[in-house]
């Protein structure tokens, strides 16, 4: 397996474990999974009204695998660590891109700059 679809089937993994399937706190709002395979993007999404007039379509997670087999997280609305989730599950440090900072930043989190 290269390392591109090791990679999305790693992505799609943490999505599935962070995923909450019941989504009966509020009937008007629930969290989806989106997978792009084709274009490599991983999505857990919020959907739903905040009120009756504002729609909310939010992503929680986002990875973004991008040719050079880097996984960027460009999105981590949650209290976990995803980045360790991904190294605990067979992602090297150095093709992780916390993409959700700006270039100059990520050369001090220990992940790849890009």
């Amino acid at each position: 397996m290269d390392k591109i679809n090791k990679y999305s089937t790693i992505a799609i993994s943490v999505i599935q474990e962070l995923y909450h399937a019941d989504n009966t706190d509020d009937e008007n709002t629930h969290e989806e999974m989106v997978f792009d395979k084709e274009n490599h993007n991983y999505y857990l999404m919020y959907f739903g009204f905040e009120d009756k007039y504002k729609f909310i379509n939010e992503p929680i997670i986002h990875f973004k695998i991008k040719s050079d087999g880097k996984i960027w997280i460009l999105a981590n609305d949650t209290d976990i660590d995803v980045a360790e989730d991904l190294m605990q599950k067979g992602v090297e440090r150095q093709d992780i891109v916390l993409g959700f900072h700006p270039k100059h930043l990520r050369e001090h989190t220990g992940f790849a700059i890009a």
